[in-house]
């Protein structure tokens, strides 16, 4: 966008996701990681002192490239937050105690599916680290998925027998899941986008380019705004698209709470049964063929025929290897009734899946589980590097502390010549090794429970 000669005007039009949020601060945000993506492209970025956006305050600057490449860019800030009113607690335990268990299992496969394509996407060679980075995130969310659900009933009990007990605890989850509660909610529809919609409109009117920068629920929220209201790019930071998709169409399928209840309770069981039939028929297999080897080598020894020396029948060899085939066979019938049963049950808004008519680009964390899950295949994806130790817990509000997240932001004013390469992970040995251990570890769990599961169904059938 931008020109040496016009030095074109360029809003980024900033809405922030849920919590507590000061007027201004996600601007100011976006606005600190573009300087300091500039400063490592050697772009200069020189504040405009003064500049107001409907009668506020607001960040503006000019900035340019070595080369005389410049525009001006506006920081407008989209603030909602005053739109809608939190929520009691009471509902908004009720509604995270309904939904946890397959949020969780949601996460998980969308990890896995993002990570897969990240090792697709960079052709990452040797062990698939990427895939198996997802094993140590499963174990955890196994041990704690329980510890969350006790935590959440006694929460829940508290709250309707002494609403004021833990007053923080209800304010933090007001503040933090009330937003996204209310977006399974027609208030957004009703006051949060349009709302926005007419500041995208003012904002239309003083620039010759618009780009939506979206961060959390706030990307989600910009999705739907963008599919309204034409603009010239969209930047989704840390997107909470696919779990608040979740969340609206859970709402609009009553039954479907009550059958993925019923496929969380099942899956682990019925998956261990087939972990375990997998692992048994490529043991009996292995087994048969180094026995019929043997016996080969023996028969050659003594001058006979090898099956002579079994004894058996040559068709009991694929017959004994195969003999937990059946239990996989089921699995794949379980999996494709009940992908078929969600399918009917589930009533996405018709807004679901689709992506606005412009340029996408997707900022994200491969630590950061509200991001997982794709926004939309034809996006383009950009990375940020992990905080290191307990900095990690805090990965999906640091964004903007990142240069790497201000390049993603550049990408749409500044040809990619100008700036340095988008970030891509690496997985060192320590994570290769630790993810390795984790899936033998996760596997042989469920071989063990697979195991015990069969044998009590043996006693049955």
């Amino acid at each position: 966008m931008a020109e040496p000669q016009e030095r074109p005007v360029i809003s980024f039009v900033a809405i922030h996701g849920i919590g507590r949020q000061g007027r201004g601060e996600t601007a100011e945000a976006v606005a600190s990681a573009l300087k300091l993506a500039c400063l490592e492209a050697e772009i200069s970025f020189d504040e405009i002192e003064g500049s107001t956006f409907d009668g506020e305050p607001e960040v503006s600057a000019r900035v340019s490239s070595p080369d005389g490449a410049a525009a001006v860019v506006n920081f407008v800030d989209a603030w909602w937050d005053d739109k809608v009113e939190p929520p009691p607690t009471k509902p908004i335990l009720q509604w995270m105690l309904r939904i946890t268990p397959f949020i969780t299992f949601f996460t998980i496969s969308s990890w896995i599916s993002d990570l897969s394509e990240f090792s697709d996407t960079f052709r990452l060679k040797g062990l698939r680290a990427a895939e198996l980075l997802a094993f140590p995130f499963m174990l955890v969310s196994l041990i704690l998925s329980p510890v969350l659900m006790i935590v959440l009933v006694v929460l829940n009990v508290v709250s309707n027998f002494r609403p004021q007990a833990w007053p923080r605890v209800a304010e933090l989850v007001q503040s933090v899941f009330g937003d996204a509660w209310l977006y399974r909610s027609e208030e957004l529809d009703d006051f949060v986008i349009p709302h926005l919609r007419k500041i995208v409109e003012r904002a239309k009117e003083s620039s010759d380019y618009v780009i939506l920068v979206g961060h959390s629920q706030g990307a989600e929220i910009g999705r739907r705004l963008a599919l309204t209201i034409p603009v010239d790019c969209c930047v989704w930071v840390g997107g909470a698209d696919s779990h608040l998709a979740i969340a609206r169409t859970l709402r609009r399928s009553p039954v479907l709470p009550y059958l993925l209840w019923a496929y969380v309770l099942i899956s682990p069981f019925l998956v261990s049964l087939v972990i375990y039939a997998v692992v048994s028929v490529t043991l009996s297999f292995l087994a048969e063929i180094f026995e019929t080897v043997h016996l080969t080598l023996e028969a050659a020894r003594v001058g006979a025929s090898a099956l002579r020396v079994a004894d058996v029948d040559p068709w009991s060899f694929m017959l004994r290897s195969m003999a937990d085939l059946p239990w996989l066979v089921a699995f794949v019938i379980f999996i494709t009734v009940v992908a078929i049963i969600l399918r009917k049950a589930a009533r996405p808004p018709e807004d679901v899946g689709k992506s606005p008519d412009c340029s996408v680009i997707e900022v994200n964390s491969l630590a950061d589980p509200v991001c997982f899950g794709r926004s939309s295949a034809d996006s383009f994806v950009r990375y940020v590097p992990v905080r290191q130790g307990t900095a990690v817990l805090r990965e999906h509000v640091t964004y903007f502390e990142k240069s790497e997240t201000g390049r993603a932001l550049l990408e749409p004013v500044f040809s990619l010549k100008r700036l340095p390469k988008p970030f891509v992970p690496k997985f060192g040995f320590l994570t290769q090794t630790v993810a390795f251990l984790s899936s033998c570890l996760l596997i042989a769990c469920s071989y063990a429970l697979g195991n015990v599961i069969f044998a009590k169904l043996s006693l049955f059938f």
